[in-house]
């Protein structure tokens, strides 16, 4: 039997998904889990049957909207990166100024 391809996470787009068990359930076995908003797919006792309780989307999912948040988490990061940089590039030069006052 061919491994089942998980779907995208719905909310946030994330394709890296895990399943395991669910301690939080004692009448049900496993649940498919984003790895990135942590959002859980519904509890079943068969982990081939949380992953296709996970793919079953209501009426009117759009890959590309997922997509698309994904997108915008992607550059959310990037974006804080470049702060990141930025600051580390200006202690850096004060850092070297100040060498070359010395």
């Amino acid at each position: 039997m061919p491994l089942l391809t998980l779907k995208r996470c719905p909310f946030c787009g994330e394709s890296e998904l895990g399943s395991g068990w669910s301690s939080q359930d004692p009448y049900s076995c496993y649940r498919v889990r984003c790895s990135r908003c942590g959002t859980e797919g519904p509890a079943e006792c068969e982990g081939s049957e949380a992953g296709s309780s996970w793919n079953q989307r209501a009426g009117g999912y759009d890959e590309s909207l997922a997509s698309a948040a994904l997108k915008s988490a992607e550059l959310a990061e990037i974006e804080e990166k470049k702060k990141q940089l930025r600051k580390d590039i200006t202690e850096k030069t004060k850092a070297l100024a100040e060498l070359g006052d010395n």
